[in-house]
């Protein structure tokens, strides 16, 4: 590799005159060197520097790399065209924008502290603070040039205690992924056999029928862990504790391993039922740990994330007769796959 400093001898070196000599065409073609097809290869980035240094120390021209034949044509020019600012063709057309940087900059801090507030709120808030005021629709371009969208809010209790979740975080933080299964209960009743989407004519109503009264209620339970969900159970009515216990002790800890085995730490909500003595030693008879989410906390179970596409299956095949097959059938389509995206999306890998 050439260094700058060996450059110095370039004009004594070439095979051409200096650059200080105009370039003559030779008179015998014989003996002008032949011109070859440049391959397609990758030119070092060591190479590319140093031909810059080249062109700025003025020891060589564009002509003269050219006769070298170190790059093409081309990438010669690509090169320089990565290293010269060129004035825009023409200047932007319009008036100057409203806000400018500073200003923008502002308001996304706003959106950060206040991400609920109408167009009309910050168009006074940025009256008040920069003193122009603008129209709703100036507000909502300026929000679209931040990147920055309406969507539905994803709600958090405020109830939730912050130090309770770290503590979580700590003590699941003793197990690994593969030792974790989740249980839970959900209910479906024919109201949520019905879709809640459909389509109409633009600026009309979509109507579509739908039961109001609930009707029969079923209960479902189950576990989740890296394997899959397992151990699923339906009944009438509502799970208490007595029933709770019946089917932990006949149906999801014979399926589990004492820990440190895979599937060998129970981990549930904060729901009464699940908070009993008989729970805590029914669970620690079968050699396995049993672990407490922290209060109002569903995005640290998976299993809440199974639910949601039990219940799409469930709209999607219009199960508007509430039977236990509708939730067996449902929760097979529910792969291993799903549940290690939704540990992952819940924190644990």
């Amino acid at each position: 590799m050439l260094s700058l400093s060996t450059s110095l001898t370039l004009d004594k070196q070439l095979p051409f005159p200096n650059h200080r000599t105009r370039l003559r065409k030779p008179q015998d073609t014989a003996t002008r060197p032949a011109t070859r097809a440049m391959a397609f290869r990758r030119i070092d980035p060591q190479v590319k520097r140093f031909i810059l240094q080249l062109l700025n120390s003025r020891l060589l021209t564009r002509r003269q790399l050219l006769w070298l034949q170190i790059v093409s044509p081309a990438t010669l020019y690509r090169l320089l065209a990565q290293v010269q600012e060129r004035p825009p063709l023409r200047n932007i057309p319009g008036r100057p924008r409203l806000y400018g940087p500073d200003a923008l900059g502002f308001l996304q801090e706003i959106i950060l502290q206040r991400p609920d507030l109408y167009l009309d709120e910050l168009v006074d808030i940025m009256a008040r603070a920069e003193g122009v005021r603008v129209s709703t629709s100036t507000m909502h371009r300026s929000l679209e040039r931040l990147g920055i969208t309406l969507k539905r809010a994803h709600r958090i209790a405020k109830e939730r205690d912050t130090e309770k979740r770290r503590a979580f975080d700590l003590r699941i933080g003793r197990y690994e992924a593969q030792h974790l299964v989740f249980a839970d209960e959900m209910a479906y009743d024919a109201r949520d056999g019905v879709r809640i989407r459909a389509r109409s004519h633009r600026n009309q109503l979509a109507p579509l029928r739908r039961p109001y009264i609930r009707g029969t209620r079923l209960s479902c339970i189950a576990g989740l862990s890296m394997s899959g969900t397992f151990a699923p159970r339906a009944v009438q009515g509502s799970f208490n504790e007595q029933r709770f216990h019946s089917y932990l002790e006949l149906e999801l800890l014979p399926r589990m391993n004492p820990y440190p085995q895979p599937s060998s730490v129970l981990v549930l909500d904060n729901a009464s039922i699940h908070k009993s003595i008989r729970i805590r030693e029914l669970v620690e008879s079968f050699g396995c740990k049993i672990e407490f989410l922290p209060p109002y906390s569903p995005d640290y179970n998976p299993i809440e994330r199974a639910f949601a596409k039990i219940k799409a299956n469930i709209r999607r095949h219009r199960r508007v007769v509430v039977e236990a097959e509708g939730f067996m059938s449902a929760i097979r389509t529910i792969t291993p796959h799903d549940c290690v995206q939704w540990m992952r999306l819940a924190g644990y890998l």
